[in-house]
Formats: structure tokens, C-alpha cells, sequence
């Protein structure tokens, strides 16, 4: 690809305007695997949390019907550079619920423990509504998939496990 002299200037430009932005915040601005690997030496403990799923990862997960990132604990290792000795527990989240954005669900086209019952998609969808301020109506729902869950606690070898979201079932038959 061959870029003409404006295109280069414009990149340029881009360039020194970030360069500035980084020195203007240079206080928290930094080599963040070399801070995470002197903290750990010096015996502080991280935390680091991802918000998707295993699902959701570009190499164990449901890929190419997903955004292509990784997710799994093995993520740590590779995004962060934290030696994958040094960590000490791995705890899996998961939702009584499973709630599918509707755009990737397009994409998947299949649901196997989707929820059919209307009025049970609109009893969770009023109480996540209520709860996280969000259209419902962008979101379809489905039962826990345990063999989800266990792919994940295989995948990333999962100290423990955690239930969220029981409260959606409370006024279910």
C-alpha cells in the first residue's frame, strides 16, 4: 500500500496528537506488563475481570458467529503478560438467565435452550429492564446451558462457580 504525502501528513498529525495526550497523562500512562509482573513479585495480588463469555472467545467459543477476542482466563496470560503460574483462582460467573444480544443471535440463528413462553421472556425482560436501564427488546433469552457452564469450568480450569440473576425466577411456575 503506498500512501500519498497528504496521507502520511494526516497519519502524522494522528500521531504527535496522541504522543501529546500520552505525555499530558504520563502519570498513568505506562508498560502494563511490566507493572503487573513487579507488582506480583512484590506479592500484591491482581484481579482482572472480563464481562464476556466463554462463549464468546475466538478459540474455544462459538467463533466465527462472535466478535473475535479472547476471553478465557488464557487471555490473562496472553493480554496482560501475567505468567499463567501465578494465578491463584479462577472464578466462573454465570446467569440463571442466559441473555443474548439480538444482533449475535441473528448471527447464530439457534438458541437451544431459548425461553418460548412469551410471558416468561416479558416477566425477565420487565425485571432486567428495571434493573440495568436497558431496551429489553434488543435481547432474546434462554435457560442456563450447563453444558455451557461446563465448557467454561473445563476451559478455564474454574476455582469455583457463581450463580447470578436467581431473582428472575422468583415469579416463574
Amino acid at each position: 500500500m503506498t500512501l500519498t504525502p497528504e496521507e502520511r501528513e494526516i497519519d502524522l498529525d494522528k500521531f504527535h496528537q496522541l504522543y501529546s495526550t500520552f505525555k499530558e497523562h504520563k502519570e498513568i500512562v505506562c508498560d502494563t506488563v511490566s507493572l503487573l509482573n513487579r507488582e506480583i513479585r512484590n506479592g500484591k495480588r491482581i484481579l482482572v475481570e472480563d464481562s464476556s463469555s466463554t462463549s464468546m472467545d475466538i478459540d474455544t467459543g462459538i467463533y466465527p458467529f462472535t466478535d473475535s477476542f479472547n476471553t478465557t482466563t488464557g487471555a490473562v496470560c496472553t493480554g496482560l503478560g501475567v505468567p499463567e503460574e501465578v494465578i491463584e483462582t479462577s472464578i466462573g460467573a454465570f446467569s440463571a438467565i442466559s441473555v443474548i444480544d439480538r444482533s449475535i443471535y441473528n448471527r447464530i440463528k439457534y438458541l437451544p435452550t431459548e425461553i418460548e413462553d412469551e410471558g416468561t421472556k416479558q416477566s425477565i425482560a420487565q425485571k432486567l429492564e428495571a434493573s440495568y436501564d436497558l431496551p429489553m427488546s434488543d435481547y432474546t433469552f434462554g435457560w442456563t446451558d450447563l453444558n455451557l457452564v461446563k465448557h467454561a469450568e473445563t476451559t478455564n480450569q474454574l476455582s469455583s462457580l457463581f450463580l447470578t440473576h436467581l431473582d428472575l425466577l422468583d415469579d416463574l411456575e
